[in-house]
């Protein structure tokens, strides 16, 4: 799945963010509404897709600045990283 994603979406990168998601779009729509897959007996995904019955949680997620620009993010009470805005980095 990720070479086809590359061939088809990535390579080579779109111009800009929406040109790109929407080479992301096209590509979910035809990965999983249109193309057959083997491996499902020649039906595609969206085709088998069922919601679960059940409820789904909400997961917190947090933001918390500690200093300009940096950023502590939280799944729930879990610490994931650190974001650094001034340089577009994220520290795990």
């Amino acid at each position: 799945m990720h070479k086809t994603l590359k061939g088809e979406a990535i390579r080579p990168p779109r111009a800009n963010l929406p040109t790109q998601q929407r080479a992301f779009t096209a590509f979910r729509r035809l990965y999983n509404a249109e193309r057959p897959h083997e491996a499902l007996r020649g039906r595609t995904p969206a085709s088998l897709y069922r919601p679960s019955p059940r409820a789904c949680k909400q997961h917190p997620i947090g933001l918390e600045e500690l200093d300009n620009g940096i950023w502590s993010l939280y799944f729930c009470r879990v610490l994931l990283g650190r974001i650094d805005a001034r340089d577009s980095i994220i520290r795990a």
